[in-house]
């Protein structure tokens, strides 16, 4: 929860590499058994970038792309504020075509590997 952003960046002492949290999620997602669940929590808006190193923001579907072998089975929105909302992906783009993480949301992602 909320630590993929940060991998790879050299913030924390860890060498700089802008394939590491996608190696990451393709690593939990290898090792996840058959029915197994993946929560994942990323900052999100509606475009991927890094705010200087101290985290990623992903585009929701980029986060779905990477784990390509596993199932959506739900996509929620959480905000700095406390708001919590499950949301269909064409509901959080037509939130606001300008999201940004600057408005403070974190996607919260279940997958499941069938």
């Amino acid at each position: 929860m909320c630590a993929p952003e940060h991998f790879g960046l050299g913030r924390y002492g860890d060498p700089v590499d802008p394939e590491a949290c996608f190696k990451a999620l393709k690593s939990m997602q290898r090792v996840l058994a058959k029915g197994g669940h993946l929560y994942i929590a990323v900052p999100v808006g509606e475009q991927s970038g890094v705010a200087f190193n101290a985290h990623r923001i992903f585009k929701p579907e980029l986060v779905i792309e990477t784990l390509n072998e596993l199932k959506l089975a739900e996509f929620s929105l959480i905000s700095s504020k406390g708001y919590f909302e499950r949301i269909s992906l064409q509901e959080f783009h037509e939130m606001n075509t300008g999201i940004s993480y600057s408005a403070g949301f974190d996607g919260l992602f279940e997958f499941v590997k069938e």
